[in-house]
């Protein structure tokens, strides 16, 4: 049984917040709001920071070697309502990959653009790349079954840096991961002693001048003129709502979809008329990009994976259609 979104935790925090939608628009009008505030602010602070087009992904390029050159590509990204990346990474990643590519379109997916069939032409590409946005897509069943209407036989679909459910299950990475963010916390504490910004905003408070209004709230702001909700969206439930797939680090009541993917799941329930050609995973001390690890951390995850090769936090795989 594949799980999808628990509805019922949606129409709880619509009951609370006073607002009366279908689940899946209720998902979308908050995620639109965070995109709004997103776009006109610094990195979120209620999720983890946004991927960083300029760091290298070696995983996902693999992938995408693995998959091997199309005629045709389609390159997705996420749009209004989705709030990852945009195709930009996974469009310059497949020309290194593969500059010879005679066509190759893109497609910003937003709920309604996601399920119009018209923009998924049947049978029309060699190959389909996303790259890490799945985990925010609400219906998984309608969005596979679209990739695969879409490509064409012979044809690979590359799922590039995704959350993996099997990460959580080895306590080794898991305590490493706790283990990172507490030296990290540690190093951040003397940053904000040493940042004028600390000093700047006890003026401020002395002087009255107010500051600026923290994401959550910009957010509930936006909920409050479009949806006329009476309460507010807490920063958890924002975080929940928007990435749909994302594990849980603590469990709760707020789960409402998958505790990441799994490469052998998503081959048995979605990709049954596929080969899987290749896979592979990286981020071993949890979602904090190598780059910016310092030097013994670095050698820590590159030890960790050697001795977990297929559990780290995201996972990079190429399917190839049956003829």
């Amino acid at each position: 049984m594949v799980l999808q979104v628990k509805e019922s935790v949606c129409e709880r925090i619509m009951h609370r917040v006073g607002v009366s939608l279908p689940p899946a628009q209720f998902i979308y009008e908050v995620a639109r709001a965070y995109e709004a505030i997103q776009t006109a602010n610094s990195p979120p602070s209620i999720i983890e920071p946004r991927l960083r087009c300029c760091h290298s992904y070696p995983v996902f390029q693999q992938a995408l070697r693995e998959g091997g050159p199309a005629a045709s590509t389609l390159i997705l990204g996420c749009g209004e309502g989705l709030c990852g990346l945009d195709d930009s990474y996974a469009r310059t990643e497949w020309g290194r990959a593969w500059p010879n590519t005679s066509k190759v379109d893109s497609c910003l997916l937003s709920p309604p653009v996601l399920w119009d069939e018209s923009r998924w032409p049947k049978d029309q590409y060699g190959a389909i790349v996303s790259h890490s946005m799945v985990h925010y897509v609400y219906n998984l069943d309608q969005y596979f079954r679209l990739v695969d209407r879409a490509l064409l036989p012979g044809g690979t679909y590359v799922m590039g840096h995704e959350v993996s459910a099997r990460f959580w299950l080895r306590p080794e990475l898991v305590s490493a991961t706790a283990k990172l963010r507490q030296d990290l916390r540690g190093t951040g504490r003397w940053k904000r002693l040493a940042d004028p910004k600390a000093y700047w905003r006890r003026i401020g408070k002395y002087l009255h001048v107010e500051e600026p209004l923290d994401l959550t709230a910009q957010i509930n702001l936006v909920l409050r003129r479009r949806l006329k909700t009476t309460e507010d969206v807490t920063s958890e439930e924002i975080s929940r709502l928007v990435e749909i797939h994302r594990p849980l680090e603590k469990p709760c009541d707020l789960q409402i979809g998958r505790s990441g993917f799994d490469v052998d799941e998503l081959s048995r329930t979605y990709f049954s008329d596929y080969e899987l050609v290749w896979s592979g995973s990286s981020g071993f001390t949890g979602f904090t990009h190598p780059d910016h690890l310092p030097p013994h951390w670095r050698e820590r995850d590159a030890e960790l994976s050697r001795r977990f090769p297929n559990d780290g936090v995201y996972f990079s795989a190429c399917w190839r259609k049956k003829t």
